[in-house]
C-alpha cells in the first residue's frame, strides 16, 4: 500500500487542513482522474485530481505524495 496525503484546495490556492488526509491507497491517482471519497454521513462526493506532488528525500528514503483535488482550476 502506498501512503497519500490527499489535500482539498480551493480555487483561490488555499487549501482546507479539514479536508486534509492521508489514506493508503494501491495505486496512485493520476491527475484528470475521478476518486470517490465517503464522509462521515455516508455520502459519495466524486472528486477530480487537479496536481500530484511526490517529494523524495534521498537523505532519509523517505517519500512522501500530495494529492491536490477540489475546485482549483
Amino acid at each position: 500500500m502506498i501512503s497519500c496525503r490527499f489535500i482539498y484546495r480551493f480555487a483561490s490556492g488555499g487549501s482546507s487542513d479539514s479536508l486534509n488526509q492521508v489514506y493508503d491507497v494501491h495505486v496512485v491517482p493520476k491527475v484528470g482522474e475521478t476518486i470517490s471519497f465517503i464522509n462521515n454521513e455516508g455520502d459519495d462526493t466524486e472528486v477530480e485530481i487537479k496536481e500530484i506532488v511526490h517529494c523524495i528525500n534521498t537523505h532519509d528514503r523517505t517519500h512522501e505524495i500530495f494529492v491536490y483535488y477540489g475546485d482549483r482550476q
